[in-house]
């Protein structure tokens, strides 16, 4: 929990905040001052710098696993679904060097339950209609990945059965 208070965005968001509450200024959440493509291009630095200093998450892959083993004891289908993210995110795995990290995530994924992958270079993903910034998929695309997953029409995601 101390960690939280040390990230970058948990001290932006304060200290808008407070100048917010101390200076009557006026901040709206989502409305960032600065035109969508350098605000995108923002985004796109912000995740090559997180890649930069990544370190393998071994908690979160351990309770992963206790979550899988609990489904399995009780008969519980696990699914995951990652998410698509624009092509100018995905770009950044190759240029830090983190795809293995990535084809890593993927197969233990797998090794615990089904797997909708979403977050590959396909019509979907290389739009910037798709998505408000590279990180967020509009609400169209959020509809249409309701309609892969939950109605059984796959045509952007990749299936990954688990390997039980």
């Amino acid at each position: 929990p101390f960690l939280y208070f040390l990230n970058y965005d948990v001290w932006t968001a304060a200290y808008h905040n407070a100048d917010v509450h101390f200076n009557q200024k006026k901040f709206q959440l989502g409305k960032p001052d600065m035109t969508k493509d350098d605000f995108w291009k923002e985004g796109v630095e912000v995740e090559t710098r997180y890649y930069e200093k990544y370190a393998e998450p071994k908690k979160y892959r351990q309770e992963l696993a206790k979550i899988s083993d609990y489904c399995r004891e009780h008969n519980i289908e696990l699914n995951f679904v990652i998410f698509p993210t624009h092509i100018d995110l995905q770009r950044v795995l190759d240029k830090t060097n983190m795809r293995p990290e990535r084809e890593k995530m993927v197969q233990d994924l797998v090794k615990w339950g089904k797997v909708y992958d979403f977050d590959w270079e396909n019509e979907m993903t290389v739009s910037r209609d798709n998505f408000d910034d590279p990180f967020h998929f509009t609400e169209k695309i959020a509809k249409e990945l309701v309609n892969e997953i939950w109605g059984n029409q796959i045509k952007y995601g990749r299936i990954y059965p688990p390997q039980n």
